[in-house]
């Protein structure tokens, strides 16, 4: 029986990349139907903040400061400024 051409491995990698490419550009598609790509980037010292996902000091959910560091603590959490009646200590 003859060898199928189409189980050679260069078929086999240039269908590995057409279906690649295909769920890059459907991924693409989705993300600007849906607001664009996600944009991380790491804010400035000085830049004004909101606080959100407050579980202990819920008191302080939506409250916006501004950020006193870009270096984080040893539990990873930034320090932000906020109004004087907002603080607790």
């Amino acid at each position: 029986m003859p060898q199928d051409c189409m189980k050679t491995p260069w078929n086999a990698m240039r269908i590995h990349e057409e279906a690649t490419m295909k769920a890059d550009k459907a991924r693409e598609k989705f993300d600007l139907r849906h607001g664009g790509p996600r944009v991380y980037r790491f804010q400035v010292p000085g830049e004004e903040v909101k606080l959100v996902g407050m579980r202990h000091q819920s008191h302080l959910e939506g409250l916006q400061g501004d950020l006193r560091h870009a270096e984080v603590d040893e539990n990873g959490f930034l320090k932000v400024r906020v109004p004087k009646w907002a603080r607790t200590r």
